[in-house]
């Protein structure tokens, strides 16, 4: 997740922001929030398809983090 990202998503929730430059406020502390919740993400997804293959024995992944299982 870029910066860019982790501050549009903060103007979102409407978090709070310096009143000296305008910047959300601990900026650093949501980019390591972010990173956490990324890795987190990968990993559940990781163990979701974990011996999953496709038709060709290599490709499952895609398939099953998008529901099919029928080689289309």
């Amino acid at each position: 997740m870029t910066e860019e990202e982790i501050i549009e998503m903060a103007n979102k929730a409407n978090l709070p922001y310096d009143y000296v430059d305008g910047g959300v406020m601990w900026l650093d502390k949501l980019e390591q929030f972010a990173e956490l919740v990324a890795q987190r993400e990968r990993e559940i997804c990781a163990e979701f398809v974990a011996g999953w293959t496709g038709p060709d024995g290599k490709h499952g992944c895609a398939r099953a983090l998008r529901g099919r299982s029928d080689g289309e």
